[in-house]
């Protein structure tokens, strides 16, 4: 019986999370996973048996390998290619991603698009932002009788936590080139172009001024 969930990055500010709180509910039953076994170790040493350490390389198919009762993976890491998330959906493991990959994300609807059927299910962005972000500007767009743009901000502060793949996520978004749907048409943007104010927060008075920027 399938019944382990291995938490690829459980180790890091996000994945650490998840992985605490999946070993809670099923302790034993939970991989804290990543590259570094040492950092993977540590961080498990302090629940007591609730999440267990486990070296998985994504990006290295020889160190990839999962325990043969993986029924559910959770990816935190922004993958470079979808090789290894097919290969879960290829033997049956569910996968959740909660990382901000849009590319990767494009490329598996585009499998599947294909006609290519996989024996698992596949949820992607489910993250904040984005993820809940879309949901949410999806579930106003069917509130109201007519919607000419949902534009999504998102106010970041210095007082948050960040993790390190999170902070090289943002910097080498800086200068991204993307698609966004204007008027029913893909357009291609840049990044920290076409600056606009909102309102936030207690100060409506102070409007808060944001730039594209891929999510």
């Amino acid at each position: 019986m399938k019944d382990e969930i291995v938490v690829i990055g459980g180790y890091g500010n996000v994945g650490g999370l998840i992985s605490r709180a999946l070993g809670a509910r099923w302790p034993g039953k939970v991989y804290a996973a990543g590259r570094n076994l040492s950092r993977a170790t540590q961080f498990t040493s302090a629940t007591f048996g609730q999440i267990k350490p486990l070296m998985v390389d994504v990006q290295d198919d020889a160190h990839a390998r999962l325990p043969a009762k993986t029924r559910l993976v959770v990816m935190c890491l922004d993958l470079q290619d979808t090789r290894f998330a097919e290969r879960c959906l290829h033997h049956g493991i569910d996968y959740v991603d909660v990382s901000s990959n849009l590319d990767c994300f494009n490329k598996m609807e585009q499998i599947q698009q294909q006609g290519k059927l996989w024996s698992a299910t596949a949820v992607l962005s489910v993250g904040l932002a984005p993820g809940l972000s879309n949901l949410m500007a999806k579930a106003a767009a069917r509130l109201l009788e007519q919607t000419a743009r949902i534009d999504i901000a998102v106010l970041l502060g210095l007082g948050d936590v960040h993790g390190r793949a999170a902070m090289e996520w943002t910097v080498d978004s800086l200068h991204t080139v993307y698609s966004v749907m204007e008027q029913g048409q893909a357009l291609q943007v840049r990044s920290f172009t076409d600056p606009k104010r909102f309102q936030f927060g207690a100060h409506p008075e102070h409007p808060v001024g944001f730039h594209l920027f891929k999510l």
